[in-house]
C-alpha cells in the first residue's frame, strides 16, 4: 500500500509541476498555419500571394535586428491595398522597429494609391497593428475585425 500512495503522490507532484511549468511560456504562433487561416476566412476582394524574401524586404525593410520570423502576403494584381504580414520578433527593441517599418509600408502605400486608386485608401487608414508578446500582425483587409479575433484566439 505504501509504494502505491508514494507512486500517486509522486505522479501528482510530477503533474503538478508540468501544470506550473507550461503557463510560464509564452505561445507558439505557427505562422504559415495562422496566414492560411486568415486567408481562408477573409473574404478577400483580390487573390492573396505569399511574398518572397525580395519583395517582403523592399515592402517592409526586413534587414533590421530582432527579427526571428515573417510571414508576408500582399495583392496578386497590386490593384488592392489588402496585405497580410505576421513577425516574431526578439525583444522589445525589435518590436518598435517592426512597428516603424510598418507605420512607413502605411505611408508608401498610402502615397502610391492617391493617386492611382483613391477608394482603397480607405482601407490603409483602417488597417491593424498589433502586437501580442513576441509578435507583430498587420493586415490590411476588408475584415480586419475577423483577423484580430483570429490573432487574438492564437495566443490564448
Amino acid at each position: 500500500m505504501k509504494k502505491l500512495t508514494r507512486a500517486v503522490t509522486v505522479l501528482l507532484a510530477l503533474l503538478l509541476l508540468a501544470a506550473c511549468g507550461s503557463g510560464s511560456e509564452s505561445k507558439q504562433l505557427d505562422l504559415d498555419a495562422f496566414a492560411r487561416q486568415v486567408i481562408d476566412s477573409v473574404e478577400y476582394d483580390d487573390d492573396m500571394i505569399q511574398l518572397n524574401e525580395q519583395i517582403a524586404s523592399e515592402y517592409y525593410n526586413l534587414s533590421f535586428d530582432g527579427l526571428e520570423s515573417w510571414i508576408a502576403y500582399g495583392s496578386g494584381t497590386a490593384a488592392t491595398t489588402n496585405e497580410l504580414m505576421v513577425m516574431k520578433l526578439k525583444d522589445s527593441a525589435a518590436v518598435e522597429e517592426a512597428k516603424k517599418t510598418v507605420q512607413q509600408r502605411i505611408e508608401d502605400q498610402t502615397a502610391n494609391y492617391e493617386g492611382y486608386r483613391p477608394d482603397e485608401l480607405f482601407r490603409l487608414e483602417n488597417s491593424i497593428v498589433l502586437v501580442e508578446g513576441d509578435y507583430l500582425l498587420f493586415s490590411i483587409s476588408p475584415d480586419n475585425d475577423t483577423v484580430r479575433k483570429l490573432f487574438e484566439d492564437a495566443l490564448k
